[in-house]
């Protein structure tokens, strides 16, 4: 018997514009994905308003995923 095979679906284009960004979110808040990247370019503020959105908020906590600050992502990278 064959073991069961899986579908990753990721958003490599978060941040790369407010159009691209609402359909990510909404896509996360679907779970019709399961993973982003952020682009270099996302604005602070828009960061900000996305993590005020209960729908974003509320699916970050039912799957229980941890919220990493820049320092501690910069931190990480350096530590490797």
């Amino acid at each position: 018997m064959e073991a069961p095979r899986y579908l990753l679906l990721h958003a490599d284009d978060f941040g790369l514009s407010p159009r691209a960004n609402a359909a990510i979110a909404g896509l996360f808040v679907r779970r019709a994905i399961g993973s982003a990247t952020v682009m270099g370019r996302i604005k602070r503020e828009y960061e900000y308003r996305l993590m005020l959105d209960p729908d974003v908020r509320r699916t970050i906590d039912e799957e229980g995923f941890r919220l990493l600050s820049w320092k501690e992502l910069r931190d990480r990278q350096r530590s490797r």
